[in-house]
């Protein structure tokens, strides 16, 4: 298990040095708000604190022996169905527009998680999509994506 978790300390690390450099050009604050900067580096900041804490506790730990990825377990199933509904979301965004693919993505993840009721995997999905349509949209004034037909 250590020798993953330096694998992924590493890929933790050069994504985070890859934020930093890649926002090196932009501005930090803008008329007095926050700058295009500022965001991906925050989040870049709170990667690189769990790549810390992901640090100690691979020192500490001992256990030194790998632990088996059964890949048949239903936990992992559901990993890799919800990377491709997060791969489809990203495709159907451009093309359907935010309302229609975050509705969509919400129900299957839903679905994929393992809800039942229909009227609250149809309702849940109506509210939070308008949620956010709503703050992003209007309060916000941010322009979320349209479908390529309007």
């Amino acid at each position: 298990m250590k020798r993953c978790n330096i694998i992924l300390i590493i890929i933790m690390l050069l994504i985070a040095g890859g934020v930093f450099y890649q926002t090196q050009d932009m501005p930090d604050e803008v008329f007095g708000t926050l700058g295009a900067a500022y965001w991906p580096r925050f989040i870049a900041v709170v990667l690189l604190i769990f790549t810390v804490l992901l640090s100690i506790q691979t020192i500490f730990s001992k256990s030194d022996s790998p632990s088996p990825i059964n890949f048949k377990s239903g936990g992992i199933k559901r990993v890799f169905a919800l990377f491709g509904i997060l791969i489809a979301f990203g495709i159907a965004l451009p093309i359907l527009g935010f309302l229609f693919s975050s509705f969509l993505f919400i129900i299957a993840v839903m679905l994929v998680m393992g809800e039942k009721k229909k009227s609250w995997i149809f309702w849940s999905s109506v509210g939070i999509t308008a949620g956010i349509y709503v703050i992003f949209d209007y309060l916000l004034k941010l322009m979320l994506p349209r479908p390529f037909f309007m």
